[in-house]
């Protein structure tokens, strides 16, 4: 497996796999492979800029502001990493004046998610960073929102653990020790190893 970085296999650009949507005639349409579908479709859907998503999502909560740093502590790590991955003797199209600068002003989201992964301190692309991780994690929760959980007449709060609602799986005539076995899959790895547990996945 590869690790998470803001490049991409010869696969996925492959123009065999992925060709053009708008063929490049006279320097015009796009160019082949799924990286540039997705900062495309990215474009279409209107998502947020970065520095606004990440303002917005530090003033939800100190929680989330404490895990997620300011877009200005990640700007200057950026804005070095694009000048020193340009690659003048390059065959692809190279940036120009002030091309950096704008980037850095508003990367694109996909392409930052990618960034932020990279990074030494984030794990060195093992793993999300703090941004990818909050939008993974706000649409989990907001899908367990929208989700009823209930049994027997009874509903469950799909945010909280089983264990913090044994009341009503009492009720259903689970027993203590049973309710206490429950696991605890508090992250990713955890929910892997269960479901591996259960035979829910192959080794």
């Amino acid at each position: 497996s590869r690790r998470l970085r803001p490049n991409f296999s010869s696969t996925v650009r492959s123009e065999f796999f992925f060709p053009p949507l708008d063929p490049r005639v006279d320097h015009r349409g796009d160019a082949a492979g799924l990286p540039n579908r997705d900062l495309v479709s990215a474009v279409y859907a209107r998502i947020w800029s970065v520095p606004k998503l990440i303002d917005a999502l530090r003033a939800k909560s100190v929680e989330i502001s404490n895990f997620l740093p300011a877009y200005s502590e990640v700007a200057p790590g950026l804005d070095g990493w694009l000048a020193a991955t340009a690659n003048p003797g390059g065959i692809s199209e190279q940036f120009g004046p002030g091309d950096i600068a704008a980037i850095v002003e508003d990367p694109p989201l996909p392409f930052f998610i990618l960034y932020e992964a990279s990074l030494a301190r984030y794990d060195d692309g093992k793993r999300l960073g703090p941004l990818g991780s909050t939008i993974v994690a706000e649409t989990i929760v907001a899908a367990m929102k929208a989700s009823d959980i209930g049994a027997g007449g009874l509903m469950f709060d799909p945010c909280q653990s089983f264990k913090d609602q044994s009341g009503p799986l009492q009720q259903l005539g689970a027993r203590e020790a049973a309710i206490a076995g429950i696991p605890d899959v508090e992250s990713f790895e955890d929910l892997i190893s269960f479901m591996k547990s259960e035979r829910l996945l192959e080794n």
